[in-house]
């Protein structure tokens, strides 16, 4: 009888505050989506805003040289691998529907394949075009007075370095972390739901 004592007394003081309520799971994965939805929309509708001012600005803007035409043209090839990436990302989340634990937490882990693939490849060839895109475009304001030359390809070279050096890097950090942070929490969550049904 002590036995059953014991275990009673167990029983009716063990901490059950740590266990996460059985909708928790799918709540963090809806605002996990619904977040990342909402940015890729986002950034989608301002590339198209850049767009089209780029096209207002290549027939508004009469140039002389053949640079600053080419200067935009790396414009908008950049603005394309950007949009192509966010419209193929922004396919990926919105398909993440009715998926189980295991399998969300398999489609984190391909994002974090993604993210890598993006800093590592497609963000370097498109940063690759903006900085040409910069360097071509400026050359009909700057070309004809070593002085302006001289100050604007420096201030461009400051930007363009302090882009990759440093807001590159930032910005893959806190992807990164982010990433890293929601796969922690549903490896977790289905854990201790998995415990829990045990």
């Amino acid at each position: 009888m002590d036995n059953f004592t014991d275990i009673k007394d167990i029983w009716l003081t063990a901490n059950v505050n740590t266990l996460p309520a059985a909708d928790e799971v799918v709540k963090t994965i809806k605002r996990y989506r619904l977040k990342h939805t909402l940015q890729n929309a986002g950034l989608i509708l301002f590339i198209f805003l850049m767009l089209a001012a780029m096209i207002r600005v290549v027939f508004m803007y009469k140039s002389n040289m053949l640079t600053t035409r080419l200067g935009e043209a790396c414009f908008f090839v950049a603005m394309f691998i950007l949009l192509a990436t966010k419209a193929g990302s922004l396919k990926r989340i919105t398909g993440q529907k009715n998926n189980s634990n295991n399998n969300f937490i398999n489609f984190l882990k391909q994002e974090q394949q993604h993210q890598i693939n993006f800093f590592k490849q497609t963000q370097v060839i498109g940063f690759a075009f903006s900085a040409t895109g910069l360097v071509l475009y400026i050359f009909e304001r700057v070309h004809n007075d070593l002085t302006s030359m001289i100050v604007g390809y420096s201030l461009l070279l400051i930007f363009i370095l302090a882009g990759w050096f440093i807001l590159r890097p930032i910005a893959l950090r806190r992807k990164t972390k982010n990433l890293n942070e929601m796969i922690a929490k549903m490896e977790r969550l289905s854990t201790q739901l998995s415990n829990n049904n045990l």
